[in-house]
């Protein structure tokens, strides 16, 4: 096929090679590695599933790497290379080796998403696409083993599954995917054995030119800390040990001194080779093993190489992060998840904070109290979750900021002053019924409708609530499509909202929003973890045969920077706060201006702590506590603007925020928090006419 359609092989000794990697990923048996077996002219050692364990159960457990080789396209010409090598990253598809597509996905500039025509979109096909959003926005959708069609219906059934696919895909970044129909079966002893044989494939041709025409120019740049990740790690008799893998970043070259930041040792690098073909350099982009001496492959599988220093070892981390909108269970802060950066995963927990409004979370809270003819509890209680932008910064009012200080003795009878990820748990049992697609389909109407199934109810997204907008006193610099679709693990630069003297409101879920999220996140093991990595919280532990459309991915991010969770200044580091609310009820009033409030403190409690907080009623009034009425709790509050019509026995809400890292656990009441509860109040609940 390279002779016949695009020239003669180039010789890779003396010609410039430009790599990009493309993924082939799919659900199991959708014929990935068939496909990949077709295009390639160029065989790795971890290629085709020679790995004996892949023979002998037939499916494919570990990434495959192969190549194809031809001079550089027209749209292309006017680069400094002569060849384009394609390299074909073959991702298995079973949904337990997800982590292993992950891995996988993460080196890619290009996706081909594989999709058996007899059965449509399946389970892993629709993980793949999330994935595929998150890693790798470039993609071709191949429609596989059409030549399994009677060829009176073939026409008829592609044009059935490109409408009803190209249907499901509307709502992901990959609407508008061009679409190749093939058949890639070849027998593996042929194409092992006699390369020139050049069996015949349906549309392989066609598949390799819309392939070359959407390859763009990747950033490849040598400039910069060297970041090689690996992917297999063997010895060889009489040379040393060999890692086959990719340049994220910067470059190789014989003789370099490398770090193996799991291990903390240092190697030097004594030779490399791109393809059986020795080399002197290689940049990033680049697929290419390294050999160095005195390595114990037994020590690693997978991982990654760096310059020395370069490459932090955590225990805790700050990620910059974006919730799945495929995902349907929840995100709690402090729930159990497993997180991947390359091709390591541990499990973490994760406190997540950046979004949140009280006001009108709180105000919600008092209507309804406002309505139950009994006074609520005198317990104390942090919001839980909310779906608008943070309060603004304090203003430069005149107004004056309160602060006070509370002992543990003072605290109310309710011991929790947070709210924990274990009062929120929300099932994912709302996923749809079970996948129909799994049987072969006997005609195309079927096909269709069980891929259309699939995705409605794997990629089904909930609509962002009308509440949500982008602050725009918030910038962050988030990668373009365009951008995005040049190198896999650092395929863009990326600077992060995060400023770390600002105040930022903590949550109790993660939630689906365009605004600027974080997680500070603690894992079970240590992890070396690259600044800037592309990072994927998952719930690897759901059941796959029950939830069997679900998708198990559940945000990504990118990694900002280490974290020391043990450190004395690390209320410093991130002002991260709770807004805690008490409600109480009035007693009597005095006066227009005047009243007595209870059930807000425990009789036993110095009031005196709370003198001058302010106190607001359901319609918006703000008064202030100016001290306790005798000794069974009861408190005094002065209203400067008036009370308005109100009778005993209606409710009286103290609110105020807490950072989390304040061993002092002071109670804080800022101008602008008061005057935006105020409003939200007598916006929900306008003033009764005299």
């Amino acid at each position: 096929y390279q002779r016949r359609v695009h020239g003669e092989i180039p010789n890779p000794r003396m010609s410039r090679i430009l790599n990009v990697n493309v993924g082939i990923l799919g659900h199991v048996d959708s014929g990935k590695t068939s496909l990949a077996r077709a295009l390639s002219t160029l065989l790795s050692t971890a290629c085709l599933d020679r790995n004996p364990q892949s023979q002998a159960r037939g499916i494919t457990l570990d990434l495959g790497f192969s190549a194809l080789q031809i001079p550089m396209p027209p749209h292309l010409a006017g680069l400094p290379y002569d060849t384009l090598q394609i390299t074909f990253v073959d991702c298995p598809g079973h949904a337990s080796l997800i982590r292993t597509i992950i891995g996988g996905a993460q080196i890619i500039d290009m996706m081909l998403l594989v999709i058996d025509i007899t059965r449509g979109i399946q389970t892993q096909t629709a993980e793949c696409l999330v994935i595929g959003e998150i890693c790798c926005p470039n993609s071709v959708i191949v429609l596989n083993k059409i030549d399994l069609i009677p060829p009176e219906q073939r026409e008829a059934k592609i044009s059935t599954m490109k409408r009803g696919i190209g249907k499901a895909l509307e709502s992901t970044r990959f609407a508008g995917a061009p679409f190749v129909a093939v058949a890639a079966n070849v027998d593996s002893a042929v194409a092992l054995t006699d390369q020139s044989s050049a069996p015949t494939h349906l549309g392989v041709s066609e598949l390799v030119d819309v392939l070359v025409s959407r390859v763009t120019m990747p950033v490849r740049s040598p400039d910069g800390p060297l970041l090689f990740e690996f992917d297999h790690c063997f010895p060889v008799r009489g040379q040393g040990t060999v890692l086959t893998g990719t340049v994220l970043s910067g470059s190789l070259s014989v003789n370099q001194t490398v770090e193996f930041p799991t291990l903390k040792i240092t190697k030097k690098i004594k030779s490399l080779q791109i393809f059986r073909q020795p080399v002197p350099r290689a940049i990033q982009g680049d697929r290419v093993g390294v050999c160095v001496t005195q390595l114990d492959a037994a020590q690693l599988e997978r991982g990654i190489i760096c310059t020395p220093g370069t490459v932090p070892t955590l225990n805790a981390a700050l990620l910059q992060i974006n919730r799945v909108r495929f995902f349907k269970g929840t995100c709690l802060t402090k729930q159990k998840f497993h997180l991947t950066v390359g091709h390591e995963t541990t499990m973490a927990s994760a406190i997540f904070f950046g979004v949140f409004n009280p006001a009108a979370q709180i105000g919600v809270q008092v209507a309804a109290a406002a309505s139950l003819s009994a006074p609520p509890s005198a317990s104390l209680s942090s919001t839980s979750s909310c779906t608008t932008p943070a309060p603004a910064a304090p203003s430069s009012s005149s107004a004056t900021t309160v602060v006070c200080s509370t002992p543990a003795s003072s605290a109310s009878s309710s011991s929790s002053s947070s709210s924990s990820s274990s009062s929120t748990s929300s099932s994912s049992s709302s996923t749809s019924s079970a996948l129909s697609s799994s049987s072969s389909a006997s005609s195309s109407s079927s096909s269709s409708s069980s891929s259309a199934t699939v995705v409605a109810s794997i990629c089904s997204t909930s609509t962002t609530p009308a509440s949500v907008s982008t602050s725009p006193s918030v910038s962050v610099s988030t990668p373009t499509a365009s951008a995005s679709a040049s190198v896999g693990f650092h395929k863009n630069l990326f600077e992060s909202a995060f400023v770390a003297e600002r105040d930022y409101p903590y949550q109790a879920e993660l939630m689906q929003t365009d605004e600027p999220q974080f997680a500070l996140v603690t894992l079970d093991q240590p992890l070396s973890c690259p600044l800037n990595s592309i990072v994927l919280g998952s719930r690897f532990d759901t059941d796959v045969n029950v939830h069997q459309n679900m998708c198990r991915i559940s945000f990504h991010g990118r990694f900002v920077m280490p974290v020391d969770m043990t450190s004395p200044t690390l209320s410093q580091q991130f002002r991260i706060f709770k807004y805690v609310s008490r409600q109480g009820t009035i007693d009597r009033i005095v006066d227009s201006h005047n009243l007595i409030g209870k059930d807000l403190f425990k009789k036993e409690t110095d009031i005196s702590i709370f003198t001058g907080m302010k106190v607001f009623r359901p319609t918006g009034e703000v008064g202030r506590i100016d001290g306790s009425f005798g000794k069974s709790g009861k408190f005094k509050v002065y209203f400067p603007d008036g009370l308005g019509p109100t009778n005993a026995g209606t409710t009286l809400l103290l609110c105020f925020k807490r950072y989390m890292f304040d061993s002092s656990k002071r109670m804080i009441q800022t101008p602008a928090f008061v005057e935006e509860l105020s409003a939200a109040l007598r916006a929900q609940n306008p003033p009764a006419k005299k």
